[in-house]
């Protein structure tokens, strides 16, 4: 199996939560409070770099019983994948995105100097009525177009963008798989 360091590029992109699923949990995004706040991009940012750079809403996943279904989809996908297996990570809280029209997160990538123990990243799109809205991976200009319900799973340290939705809103959850503390 591959150390968190041998890791790199695009892991995977596949099916994590049912279509059907992710409707219903869209319906009551759209329709719900969960608190949402404006998406910060690291601690000790400014408030205008964060502006310029990310444009999103965020509530949290994980104590909210009505994402219940999504985060039992997200961990049951993260226990079966065999990198995931291998590494002996652990999973950071899930968060839920909200972009709309223009919403975007500039190129970044999820480790580094902020977040040295992240060694992959799993962002999991909830629906795909929007246009706009894709994952471009910055190296290669490879762009991941959303489809509910798919989860692409990759290095935290690769650089990536969260383009500009352009008509509709974005919903997706993110979550990181971090080195797990040693005893």
């Amino acid at each position: 199996m591959e150390s968190p360091a041998a890791v790199s590029g695009l892991v995977s992109c596949e099916r994590v939560i049912a279509a059907a699923v992710c409707g219903s949990l869209v319906r009551e995004l759209a329709s719900a409070s969960f608190g949402w706040e404006v998406a910060k991009v690291h601690a000790g940012t400014s408030e205008s770099t964060v502006t310029a750079a990310r444009q999103a809403k965020v509530a949290r996943a994980d104590k909210d019983p009505r994402m219940a279904s999504a985060v039992e989809a997200v961990d049951s996908f993260l226990m079966s994948h065999e990198l995931v297996r291998g590494l002996g990570v652990e999973r950071s809280p899930i968060s839920i995105l909200n972009y709309g029209v223009g919403g975007r997160y500039t190129s970044h990538r999820d480790a580094g100097p902020a977040h040295p123990t992240r060694v992959l990243t799993l962002l999991t799109y909830l629906n795909d009525d929007f246009d706009g809205g894709g994952t471009r991976f910055t190296a290669s200009g490879r762009e991941i177009r959303p489809e509910a319900g798919m989860g692409v799973l990759f290095d935290a340290a690769l650089a990536h963008s969260g383009e500009p939705v352009l008509h509709g809103r974005k919903y997706a959850l993110v979550t990181w798989l971090r080195s797990a503390p040693t005893p």
